[in-house]
């Protein structure tokens, strides 16, 4: 969808940003909060897909260099 495809855009130019939650990520829980009355369809969801997908990138690139 158009709005997740600029927010992913948005989200690689700054990546910078994304350091602290994926930080925090990796110690536990993380709970993303949002204010759209679209559940499917907002920052949260697609930041929280962002993170899962370069996360599985990561662990795809460790398992192919290991």
């Amino acid at each position: 969808n158009d709005f997740t495809e600029r927010y992913f855009r948005e989200l690689r130019s700054n990546v910078r940003a994304l350091e602290p939650i994926v930080a925090a990520a990796k110690q536990g829980t993380v709970t993303l909060l949002y204010s759209s009355r679209d559940t499917e369809h907002n920052n949260a969801v697609a930041l929280r897909d962002y993170i899962e997908g370069q996360s599985r990138k990561s662990r795809s690139l460790h398992k192919r260099v290991a």
